[in-house]
């Protein structure tokens, strides 16, 4: 959930500040970050955060961050995989770019709890899509009834 909320913001600070805003995956929160599709942290901002994440929340140093949030803040045990490691948000509020694919997936796992249900093992592991449009929602891929508003 803090996933798809950090992205629902990236899309409304887009709105409201009528320019590209970033939606960014990174290693670490550190100087030495770089975007990667695993994650585990985020960041939203106004421009590229690789190797600037130890930044403060700012409007005027580079690399503009708005909000950064680390994965100590959510569930620490779980994994993600994405398919790209950050994504745009224009003016209008749709993904403008994505660096990887489109849509933008996201899924979490939790290794610990045990293998997910789409693999018959005990765990729900749900999925975070972004559509071109800006849409943002949660999913369950382990969902097959494509009438379920659940499903992927």
């Amino acid at each position: 959930e803090t996933m798809q909320m950090g992205l629902q913001f990236a899309r409304a600070e887009a709105l409201r500040r009528n320019r590209v805003v970033r939606f960014s995956l990174v290693d670490t929160l550190d100087a030495g970050c770089n975007l990667a599709a695993a994650g585990p942290n985020w960041i939203v901002s106004l421009a590229d955060p690789s190797a600037n994440c130890g930044v403060d929340p700012s409007d005027t140093v580079d690399p503009l961050i708005v909000q950064k949030r680390s994965n100590q803040e959510g569930s620490p045990n779980a994994l993600l995989a994405a398919s790209a490691s950050s994504v745009t948000f224009n003016g209008l509020g749709s993904a403008s770019s994505l660096v990887g694919s489109n849509p933008l997936t996201i899924d979490f796992s939790n290794p610990g709890g045990g293998a997910c249900q789409t693999a018959a093992g005990p765990m729900r592991c749900l999925r975070v899509v972004v559509s071109s449009s800006g849409s943002v929602r949660m999913c369950d891929p382990a969902v097959t009834d494509a009438t379920d508003p659940r499903a992927c």
